[in-house]
């Protein structure tokens, strides 16, 4: 998980640091403060150091630092990645990078393994220095170079941590009225076409597909996916049926390629209907149930090492925003989850060293922990005169 991001000169983010970070933490600020260009940042930090394509030219900074450190298996890594960009012609940016990785050693000092200054990598225990392309991240490179290094096997668990780094907008990337199997049906040849496309870090990529997938292929973590749906869960939906319909013409070789599946949801008969036994196809459900329905689909299906959410709570009824946080508190050991929330009953749930304040001045977005006392007076007002949205109040922007 990170437990450290540094962000210099990214949008509006000129110089903010998330520090102490945990399985949960949440941005907490005014809309326009920043919080969404934080989660761009994280995004294309994650982004540009898996990249086996050039950086791509950023306009607004001449620089741009961000680095990071994450534990992985108990060992704590530091990255940092700097990029530079100048405009040689006015259709030529230039883009070249730096870079930097070290591991912590038991007696808690930094040691470099991997110094990268533009087109030249030097990685330690190898004797020759490697050559690049000056805007071609390093990480790639060494884990195609030198797959069986001691070093590089590292390496690949830090990229395939990024690469599991995901934000999910507040907007649903897919209008719900065009998404195939939004009418209910969904043909097993158009399943195979997803399939063979299938990318979990893609998060355009279909709700109903990733839902028709776990029911095809991973059967448990779609019995799990119900249960959180359902009545000992978040009970907004008391069933998702997906049934088969075989297609009368056969084609040679595959019997299942003309097979259609219609996918039926059925409200918790909590949820005001006045029968069970009616059904809604997925562009039928309200707005708030199918983004839950995304959220919770994203948590079980895409395997994602850090979720970036945006208002969790938009759409959603208040009764259930109480359930939603302890649920993702409850994955947080698979993974880490950082959001941003204007809701109380959002905030309510959780701990005073789980906020971050992020504010907005002259165009320059800042952020603050609470600090010590901060906390200890936190505690003390919820025990003693309110909740923690109501504490929140009184701490001045500034």
């Amino acid at each position: 998980m990170f437990k450290r991001i540094h962000i210099k000169n990214f949008l509006s983010c000129q110089d903010v640091v998330i520090d102490n970070m945990s399985g949960m933490t949440a941005l907490i600020g005014r809309n326009g403060s920043g919080k969404t260009n934080i989660f761009k940042a994280i995004q294309w930090l994650a982004n540009c150091a898996t990249s086996t394509q050039p950086i791509e030219y950023i306009i607004r900074y001449p620089s741009t630092q961000i680095s990071f450190v994450i534990v992985l298996d108990k060992n704590y890594f530091r990255y940092k990645l700097e990029a530079t960009f100048t405009q040689e012609t006015d259709n030529n940016p230039h883009t070249s990078l730096n870079e930097k990785l070290d591991i912590q050693t038991q007696t808690g000092e930094w040691k470099n393994i991997v110094y990268r200054q533009r087109d030249i990598i030097r990685i330690w225990g190898h004797d020759t220095d490697i050559q690049t392309d000056i805007a071609m991240p390093s990480l790639p490179v060494l884990t195609a170079m030198m797959p069986q290094k001691p070093v590089v096997k590292q390496i690949f668990a830090i990229i395939k941590f990024l690469k599991a780094v995901r934000y999910y907008p507040l907007d649903e990337p897919n209008q719900p009225n065009t998404e195939i199997g939004s009418d209910g049906y969904v043909r097993h040849l158009d399943y195979i076409k997803w399939l063979n496309k299938f990318d979990r870090s893609d998060l355009n990529t279909s709700v109903i597909m990733r839902l028709l997938h776990l029911f095809l292929a991973e059967s448990e973590s779609y019995d799990e996916l119900k249960t959180l749906l359902g009545a000992n869960g978040l009970d907004i939906l008391e069933n998702i049926n997906i049934i088969p319909l075989p297609y009368p013409v056969k084609n040679k070789g595959d019997d299942k390629v003309n097979e259609l599946y219609f996918i039926e949801f059925y409200p918790s008969s909590n949820r005001g209907q006045t029968s069970t036994t009616d059904y809604f196809r997925y562009k039928e459900l309200s707005f708030g149930t199918r983004r839950l329905l995304r959220i919770l689909v994203s948590v079980i299906s895409d395997k994602s090492a850090v979720l970036l959410l945006e208002q969790p709570e938009d759409g959603i009824h208040v009764g259930l925003l109480h359930k939603i946080i302890p649920l993702l508190k409850s994955y947080s050991d698979q993974g880490q989850f950082i959001l941003a929330s204007h809701s109380p009953e959002v905030l309510n749930r959780l701990e005073p060293q789980e906020i971050r304040l992020v504010t907005m001045k002259n165009g320059i977005t800042y952020l603050r922990s609470l600090d010590k006392t901060d906390i200890a007076t936190a505690h003390q007002f919820i025990r003693e005169q309110g909740t923690l949205s109501d504490f929140l109040e009184t701490i001045p922007e500034d």
